[in-house]
């Protein structure tokens, strides 16, 4: 898990928790339609591997699954890594799409730390 800062307009905007996401994406501009995979996300944006020139500033929407349910997320390239992807910040979204990408994300980090909870007894276990 990471804390995500963007920024605007020189100031900061947004503080939002990132969690890893090994999700298939289709991603899709106004030209070019891609499989991906998105590596994190938040509620406010993900970042999405992928090997295709992108351009920052890009307005391109994803289309996924979150826990079963189909779900279409309009974005713009906030940043561009050309080694590694696309950095989203996700734009317009409606109450059902926050509200699966927030139980998403909360549902991620209740499990991150239900994990270093077990592995905590465990490694007090050995010694």
């Amino acid at each position: 898990m990471s804390i995500a800062v963007r920024q605007g307009l020189g100031k900061q905007r947004i503080r939002s928790r990132r969690v890893e996401a090994k999700l298939a994406v289709t991603v899709r501009t106004e030209f070019l339609t891609d499989l991906a995979w998105a590596v994190d996300l938040s509620p406010d944006g993900m970042f999405v591997a992928t090997p295709e020139p992108y351009e920052a500033d890009q307005a391109v929407e994803i289309d996924c699954v979150l826990d079963g349910a189909r779900i279409l997320l309009k974005s713009r390239i906030a940043r561009v890594d050309r080694n590694a992807g696309i950095a989203l910040e996700f734009i317009g979204l409606g109450r059902p799409q926050r509200l699966a990408l927030v139980a998403f994300v909360s549902r991620r980090l209740a499990e991150e730390e239900a994990l270093k909870c077990l592995d905590a007894t465990y490694d007090h276990a050995l010694v």
